[in-house]
């Protein structure tokens, strides 16, 4: 919802405290782009719940869970799974920044090229959606901006302690 608030935020300016307040309360029941997702989560689970233990859903579970491996070896094979496995190694990174880029690509494709398919609209909203963070996160690594991808020092782990092997006797 944080991010909700700050996007919307321009009510307060435009119509002042009012106008933010509304626009908060109307996040709970519209919500701003892709946090649809989230709200429906809730709904998923009730009805993953209601359906559970049904042949077809367990059947498509093992279709889908099949495909993705797949895909996966696929990849691998053929020399282009580094790709994947640096996203993958970098998802943190992605979820953090996706918002933005996502979102501001939506916008402009919508208002230039209203014409395209919505598939490609979403391949191309979903590609800049996970490219343009990476690059960012690769532009920012060794700069003073850096905080906005690392975990602050009061909040990393500390490594277990290792025990010094027992002695023979």
């Amino acid at each position: 919802m944080t991010i909700h608030f700050v996007v919307k935020s321009h009510h307060f300016t435009e119509d002042g405290l009012a106008g933010f307040l509304e626009a908060c309360a109307l996040a709970y029941v519209q919500p701003f782009s892709t946090l649809w997702f989230i709200y429906l989560l809730p709904i998923f689970f009730v009805v993953s719940k209601l359906t559970r233990g049904t042949v077809v859903n367990l059947a498509l579970g093992f279709l889908g869970a099949l495909a993705v491996i797949t895909a996966g070896v696929l990849l691998w094979i053929h020399g282009l799974a580094g790709f994947v496995r640096y996203a993958g190694e970098n998802s943190i990174v992605i979820y953090l920044a996706f918002f933005l880029p996502m979102a501001v690509t939506r916008i402009v494709l919508l208002k230039v090229a209203p014409w395209l398919d919505t598939g490609l609209v979403s391949l191309i909203v979903t590609a800049m959606g996970v490219v343009v963070p990476l690059i960012l996160h690769r532009l920012v690594r060794n700069t003073a901006f850096r905080f906005l991808f690392e975990r602050p020092d009061w909040a990393k782990l500390k490594p277990a302690p290792v025990s010094p092997p027992a002695k023979a006797s």
